[in-house]
């Protein structure tokens, strides 16, 4: 899961999406795919695309997971918005979900606030 070139992060994936390997622990190998902030676009594609095949060999349970996903690098109202017009439809009636959803919106907008209430500043630490 943790690879930096982007032909190995999608055989990965794919290789993820073989009969029988999804399980609701898994996503997280998947995930890991997220600290590398090249791999990013294609992630999201990623899990959007397949977000049915994963909740249905992993249960509803696996869409905060990907949520979280999704979420992580996001520090902008334009990636608060695509989130919540993206899965707001799709995980509605999925336990846990929309709270998932809610919350990872909550955190991309926080961020936003804070770097843009620290644009322009430099950074200052406590001596």
């Amino acid at each position: 899961g943790m690879v930096e070139d982007p032909a190995l992060a999608a055989r990965f994936r794919t290789l993820v999406l073989d009969e029988g390997a999804v399980r609701a622990g898994e996503i997280r190998w998947v995930g890991a795919q997220s600290a590398v902030p090249a791999l990013r676009p294609s992630l999201r594609a990623w899990l959007r695309e397949h977000f049915d095949t994963l909740r249905s060999r992993a249960g509803q349970f696996v869409a905060p997971a990907v949520i979280a996903i999704d979420a992580l690098g996001r520090c902008d109202a334009a990636g608060a918005e695509d989130m919540q017009s993206h899965y707001a439809p799709i995980v509605k009636d999925l336990e846990g979900a929309p709270l998932a959803l809610t919350q990872a919106i909550e955190g991309i907008r926080l961020c936003a606030a804070l770097k843009q209430a620290h644009a322009g500043k430099p950074l200052a630490f406590p001596r």
